[in-house]
């Protein structure tokens, strides 16, 4: 049997400080950070799959005959950009 540790418990101060910045900074400030934080996201995530799904293996494909290999090196490049702590 596993021990399941208790759900961290709410900050009460980092609530009230999130509440406090909200004001300090305005809300359209907020919601502009976060409107430019998810169109980045995608576009990181889309230009990662053209790349690594798509460009690379075709170019690599040409190289060598075999599809393994075509798409063996993407996923050995592609490893250690998504590798943070350990093998976490």
């Amino acid at each position: 049997m596993t021990h399941n540790p208790e759900p961290p418990k709410p900050d009460p101060e980092l609530r009230r400080r999130s509440r406090k910045a909200l004001w300090k900074y305005g809300l359209a400030r907020v919601v502009l950070f976060l409107a430019l934080t998810a169109v980045i996201v995608l576009a990181q995530s889309a230009a990662e799959e053209v790349i690594f799904r798509g460009s690379l293996p075709q170019a690599v494909g040409r190289w060598a005959a075999s599809a393994w290999v075509a798409y063996g090196v993407p996923a050995v490049l592609f490893l250690p950009l998504h590798v943070t702590d350990g093998w976490g």
